[in-house]
């Protein structure tokens, strides 16, 4: 991982670029370096501001064997779910709002029960956290206690798969569950055992073993089911201090 000076400085190449073009555009005769610290509008936090280097290689993202730390938690969560834990459910299905705990403060009991929560509930809206102060490598510290970290461009839209499969009819889930045979469409999470449907139309193109008008078709209805489902979405407020936590799995 780069030096903090390192990437201030190149986070400061790249909004000064932004700026230079912009003067130049209105022809206006005053240029000026726009960093974060002596903007009189620039960023709080400097260290997070994105950048872009066409150069920067990363190695392949590497398979490995992994095991939800959920596991290990139990399930009356009494390091996570405590008495000063506020809980808001924003719908039956998924999604709870949190308040009343600091995930940095968390013990690894604590951060595995986090992952069972998740796992149950989908995405959690932790809110009044201190994330932004406590620094990059504890924040990589407590990531890495869930997973490896993984360097990818992602777009969230709060969309629960899992739920989209309950809700399907009867007759459905038994003729996805063929499908899974020949295409990994439908998964179990490996906490809670819950069916998701893994399917994204940025991806699938056809199912195997099936007429290109049958896959077609059956993608088609799956995908509306997920996109139109309303009963399975939510929407939630950003404001300073709040922390997301989802399930890739079962969240989109």
């Amino acid at each position: 991982m780069r030096s903090h000076e390192a990437h201030k400085s190149k986070a400061a190449q790249v909004v000064h670029c932004r700026k230079t073009r912009r003067e130049d555009t209105l022809h206006c005769n005053e240029t000026y370096e726009l960093t974060p610290n002596c903007d009189k509008n620039g960023a709080s936090y400097p260290y997070y501001i994105p950048y872009f280097d066409g150069n920067e290689k990363w190695p392949p993202t590497e398979v490995y064997e992994h095991v939800d730390p959920g596991l290990k938690a139990d399930r009356a969560k009494p390091h996570l779910l405590t008495p000063e834990a506020r809980l808001e459910h924003l719908s039956p299905y998924f999604g709870t709002e949190i308040s009343g705990i600091q995930i940095s403060q968390l013990s690894e009991e604590g951060l595995d029960k986090l992952a069972l929560y998740a796992a149950e509930r989908k995405e959690l809206i932790f809110r009044d956290q201190d994330f932004k102060d406590i620094g990059p490598d504890r924040q990589i510290e407590l990531a890495r206690r869930f997973a490896r970290i993984h360097r990818h461009t992602n777009r969230l839209k709060a969309l629960v798969v899992a739920v989209a499969q309950s809700a399907m009819s009867p007759s459905t889930p038994r003729c996805t569950n063929e499908i899974h045979r020949q295409h990994p469409l439908v998964r179990r999470h490996p906490v809670t055992g819950e069916k998701a449907l893994y399917i994204n139309s940025g991806f699938v193109r056809r199912i195997v073993g099936f007429k290109i008008e049958e896959s077609k078709y059956l993608l088609r209805f799956l995908y509306d089911h997920i996109s139109k489902g309303a009963d399975f979405q939510i929407r939630t407020r950003y404001k300073p201090g709040t922390v997301v936590v989802w399930v890739r799995s079962l969240v989109w």
